[in-house]
């Protein structure tokens, strides 16, 4: 009877989430009932059992798959060389490491221009010392700083007001926005409950802010084209509320949200609530589709409500990996991400951003590469970009099988299987197929799908717009051959399994993937160790 009472109690709370949160997080009523299910079941010993074979299965699974990354390296290293080892041999170790060079991946490396490439490695070099955290004593590195916040700034139509920091990344970027937002709300309106109201499409960079503050972050959902629906946003905003976003592009469809109908929503809070921006992506794109004349919406300072905006440099700028730009309207947003300890015995200490010292270099290689491209760089560079795009949509659209998910007006592009019923094929299993020809594109869930993002490198591949249709329509007929009674890929079982189990239990087992991606190679990928 205790069993049943329980059953009953977690199923009434189960639903009375779903009623009013479930919307919010744009999760399906069936996933949040298996949530306290499950939990209820695997109070149980025989399913308990049960649950430890399925994380001993996982953990031969994640180890298989992990052990083909290491199958190039010729030598692994048990202990640390008593005597050193010579250059030629650390070199070599990254001698085949060039599964990006081919083209056939999604996003990831932006550009393959051996010019720009060594630009970077000459400035890194002169600046290799420099450290930002000293910057009286790195002049140069806190001017190449200074001059890129100062670039994109204007890029974004921030007046003589607005201001920036650089971050090490686009996820920084976003958390330091969050605490910003929190700290302002607490200073100026005593909100203790912190609350920020982001698209259900927006990155997971939002939920580590969460975790990371102490913010609840309010997921809500997006209209039929993926874009954020404003009169869910407009619900979800209440007294705790300290920080709207929207994103442009979002990454998982690459749809841009509404930014001048957030604004406009956001107005009538007379400053109290921030508007976010999350230009991560396509932030370096954005600008220069303007200037060669692409009619996209209004997104950036232009607008009254936009009080924080954050770019990546590493992506569409073209510049080495760890640099990220976050503007603000003004100092008065800026100062409350900045920390500071006065009292400490090692004297007075404080950082703009969460790091202490961190490489100047990869600032200044930033800065050069800027000053390299100058603006009609980047307007080839995205010209080149978008027009590759159109083309793949437009082929794609010729293929039966595939729906492209909303407009992709950037250089994102989501796709999935139609679902009717002369098609019964598995998005994930498509990636699979897509992966024997060599090819590393992005899963996506709710809704199932796979994206390519297109990037310089792509336009500099040769018949890159053949090679991708021609792999992903091989793919495709492989898919139709495959007897009806033949298991699910790799890919396909992984996501299958983890939207049927509990969340915590997903958890747990992305916890274990980064326990084995952290071991060493050589008995930790022995997948019966």
């Amino acid at each position: 009877m205790m069993f049943l009472f329980e059953l009953a109690i977690y199923g009434a709370v189960a639903y009375t989430i779903y009623l009013f949160f479930g919307y919010v997080y744009s999760i399906p009523l069936e996933k949040i009932l298996k949530e306290y299910f499950y939990k209820i079941i695997f109070m149980i010993p025989h399913y308990q059992k049960k649950l430890e074979k399925l994380r001993d299965e996982k953990e031969k699974f994640i180890k298989s798959a992990e052990k083909s990354t290491f199958h190039h390296i010729e030598k692994i290293y048990d202990d640390l060389p008593e005597d050193g080892i010579s250059k030629d041999e650390i070199l070599s170790r990254w001698d085949n490491l060039d599964k990006w060079s081919s083209g056939k991946i999604s996003g990831a490396v932006y550009n393959i221009n051996p010019e720009l490439d060594d630009l970077i490695l000459d400035v890194t070099r002169v600046s290799l010392k420099s450290n930002p955290l000293h910057s009286d004593m790195f002049p140069i590195e806190r001017q190449a700083r200074a001059e890129i916040i100062n670039f994109t700034r204007k890029l974004f139509h921030g007046d003589n007001n607005a201001v920036g920091v650089i971050t090490s990344g686009g996820t920084e970027s976003i958390l330091m926005a969050c605490l910003a937002a929190r700290n302002r709300a607490y200073d100026l309106y005593n909100i203790t409950n912190h609350e920020i109201v982001v698209p259900a499409s927006a990155h997971a960079a939002f939920d580590k802010a969460g975790s990371y503050f102490g913010i609840k972050i309010i997921r809500v959902p997006l209209d039929h084209n993926f874009m954020v629906d404003i009169s869910e946003v407009k619900k979800a905003i209440n007294k705790n509320t300290v920080m709207v976003v929207g994103s442009y592009p979002n990454f998982p469809q690459g749809i841009i949200d509404p930014i001048d109908k957030l604004s406009r929503l956001l107005e009538q809070y007379n400053g109290r609530i921030g508007l976010h921006v999350d230009a991560c992506l396509g932030g370096f794109l954005i600008p220069f589709m303007i200037k060669a004349g692409y009619n996209i919406p209004i997104f950036d300072f232009s607008l009254a409500g936009v009080t924080s905006l954050s770019a990546d440099t590493h992506k569409f700028g073209n510049g080495p990996k760890g640099v990220s730009v976050l503007l603000y309207r003004d100092r008065d947003w800026r100062k409350y991400q900045y920390s500071s300890s006065t009292n400490w015995m090692g004297g007075i200490y404080g950082t703009p951003c969460m790091s202490g010292s961190h490489s100047g270099s990869i600032i200044s290689a930033t800065w050069a590469v800027m000053m390299k491209l100058g603006q009609k760089g980047y307007t080839t560079y995205t010209k080149k970009i978008m027009q590759l795009t159109k083309n793949i949509i437009d082929d794609m659209k010729e293929i039966k099988e595939i729906e492209i998910l909303g407009d992709p007006q950037l250089s994102v592009i989501a796709f999935t299987f139609k679902n009717d019923s002369e098609n019964s094929l598995n998005i994930y299993d498509l990636q699979d197929e897509m992966k024997k020809r060599g090819w590393f594109l992005n899963e996506l869930q709710y809704p199932a799908a796979l994206h390519i993002c297109i990037t310089s490198t792509h336009t500099q591949i040769d018949d890159f717009e053949s090679l991708f249709i021609r792999d992903l329509q091989d793919s495709i007929s492989a898919l139709k051959l495959r007897p009806k009674t033949e298991k699910l890929g790799s890919t396909a079982t992984l996501y299958g399994e983890m939207q049927k189990i509990p969340t915590e239990f997903a958890i747990q087992f992305l916890e274990l993937y980064f326990d084995i991606n952290h071991q060493h190679a050589p008995k930790s990928f022995d997948i019966n160790h």
